[in-house]
């Protein structure tokens, strides 16, 4: 995959073979409102996770660059997501969004996972550029229904684990 890896004052851009796609789950750093969030899903038929974190080992041929994905089902949405990608040089830090068909998890959480393409930028970041206020970072993703853009996603990395 090609990527812009910006690094200080510099960007250069290259490839990196992606070799393996590990996607975290369940990483709500506040136990009550992770619980909370488990709860609600269960309503909804999703199983409850083993284990918080928990990691799915998908195929990393589902990672694209592409502006638009297809899907096979309606029932699929996205979530923007922090991805971290470890290189000989260290750990980068960009965007992607782990897009999921949400009939198929009440199923399987790790096969409804392995049905999508993910989506991921083109621009990463140097983790230990980013590290020192990882909390303040934002992130929003955005809908288009009919030809009109609303916000579908906002959310502070703070909510989540701190990745290290």
């Amino acid at each position: 995959m090609n990527f812009n890896f910006l690094d200080g004052e510099t960007t250069a851009q290259r490839l990196a073979d992606v070799a393996y796609l590990v996607i975290a789950g369940w990483t709500g750093r506040d136990k009550a409102a992770l619980e909370m969030h488990i709860a609600e899903l269960e309503q909804a038929g999703i199983p409850r996770p083993q284990v918080t974190p928990e990691f799915y080992h998908v195929g990393a041929s589902l990672l694209t660059q592409e502006s638009e994905i297809q899907v096979s089902s309606t029932s699929s949405s996205g979530e923007v997501e922090a991805i971290i990608l470890n290189a000989a040089d260290g750990k980068w830090v960009g965007l992607g969004s782990d897009h999921t068909d949400r009939k198929l998890e009440a199923t399987s959480v790790l096969f409804s996972k392995q049905v999508c393409p993910k989506p991921i930028g083109r621009s990463l970041w140097r983790f230990a550029e980013v590290e020192g206020h990882w909390d303040e970072l934002e992130l929003r993703s955005y809908r288009v229904d009919d030809g009109k853009r609303s916000l579908y996603q906002e959310g502070s990395l703070a909510a989540n684990r701190h990745p290290t």
